[in-house]
């Protein structure tokens, strides 16, 4: 079978402190998104400050949270992140209309107390020429 992964590229972590919020955030991040997805890993290539590629690691999907799951302090449960995900994505299914071919673009606004969608109209699709950026 075919396995599809996660590609994802970060700046290189030198500190502790980039360490510990690279698990706290980015791999929270990362993990719910490839889960939606259903992809087996997240490879994630750590550039530095010029953008050049450092280091590639690979992260198995389903070992993540077991990687940050000892750390103590404000790391994040994998089991509260789902039930949350579940209840804004059932959210999601209520609120947004069943006709998506309206046109709108829908942006979600997340400031720590609350979740908000906003919703505009989408600019008409222009095809831009192969030659124009290659």
């Amino acid at each position: 079978t075919n396995e599809y992964v996660e590609l994802k590229v970060t700046r290189l972590l030198e500190a502790e402190r980039q360490i510990r919020s690279f698990e706290r955030y980015k791999l929270l991040k990362f993990y719910c998104q490839a889960y939606l997805a259903r992809t087996s890993a997240v490879i994630v290539g750590f550039r530095d400050d010029d953008g050049k590629l450092r280091k590639v690691q690979k992260f198995d999907t389903f070992r993540i949270p077991g990687m940050v799951k000892n750390k103590g302090g404000e790391m994040w449960n994998h089991k509260v992140c789902l039930v949350f995900l579940e209840a804004v994505l059932s959210w999601l299914w209520d609120v947004v209309p069943e006709a998506s071919s309206s046109g709108d673009v829908l942006e979600f606004e997340y400031n720590g107390d609350q979740i908000v969608l906003h919703s505009s109209r989408r600019k008409p699709y222009e095809h831009i020429p192969e030659n124009e950026y290659w």
